[in-house]
C-alpha cells in the first residue's frame, strides 16, 4: 500500500507505506489509517530527526544550532500541503512524513535553502508485488502494478478485502471494499 504524493507540483517517488506478509485464505490482518500525520527529515547516513504532528498548512525547518541542527516549526503557515525547507548552511537533506509510525512519503535530497510542499490526497494505492518492504522507495513498475485505489475521504473504517492472487498466477489480484462506515 503507497500513498500518491505530490511535491513541489511533481509527483514523488511513492513509499511502501504497509505492507501485508502471507495473510492466508479467511484470514484478517488490521491495519489503521491515521489521520494524523508527522513530519521529519532524514540525512544519508539513515538518520531521522524527532517527528512533529503535521496537519496541511503547517511550515517546518531544520536550522543549524549550537548543538548541530534542529527540526521545528517556523512561523509561516504554508499556502498548500505540508512545507518542509532545509536552512542549513551545507548538506542535503530528506524531508519525510509518516503515518502511524511508518515512513509515507520523502522527498529527493532537499539542498541547502531548498524546500519541498508535500500534498497528500485522501487516497491509497494497494497491489500486489513481490520483495516489497515498508520504508522502500517503489520502482514504476510496482506503482503501476497497484492498480486499486481507494478513496479515504470521510471514510472513518471499511474491510479491505482481496481476491484472486493465487500462487499459479492463474487468478489476478483483485480487491474492494466492504462494511463502509463514513465519518
Amino acid at each position: 500500500m503507497f500513498q500518491p504524493t505530490i511535491a513541489n507540483g511533481a509527483p514523488l517517488q511513492a513509499v511502501a507505506w504497509k505492507v501485508i506478509r502471507n495473510c492466508p485464505y479467511g484470514w484478517l490482518h488490521p491495519f489503521a489509517y491515521s489521520l494524523q500525520l508527522e513530519a521529519g527529515i532524514g540525512d544519508c547516513y539513515g538518520n531521522f530527526s524527532p517527528r512533529l504532528a503535521a496537519r496541511e498548512g503547517d511550515a517546518f525547518a531544520v536550522l543549524p544550532t549550537a548543538a548541530g541542527r534542529c527540526f521545528s516549526r517556523c512561523g509561516a503557515q504554508a499556502a498548500d500541503g505540508i512545507v518542509v525547507r532545509n536552512g542549513m548552511a551545507r548538506g542535503a537533506l530528506y524531508a519525510c512524513l509518516f503515518n502511524d509510525g511508518r515512513l509515507l512519503a520523502r522527498s529527493s535530497g532537499l539542498a541547502l535553502r531548498q524546500g519541498v510542499s508535500f500534498c497528500i490526497p485522501a487516497v491509497l494505492r494497494i497491489g500486489v508485488g513481490g520483495d516489497v518492504r515498508e520504508g522502500q522507495l517503489l520502482d514504476a513498475e510496482t506503482m503501476a502494478g497497484a492498480s486499486c485505489e481507494l478513496r479515504l475521504a470521510g471514510l472513518r473504517s471499511a474491510d479491505l478485502i482481496m481476491t484472486g492472487g493465487d500462487e499459479a498466477g492463474a487468478v489476478p489480484a483483485g480487491f474492494h471494499l466492504e462494511n463502509l462506515v463514513y465519518a
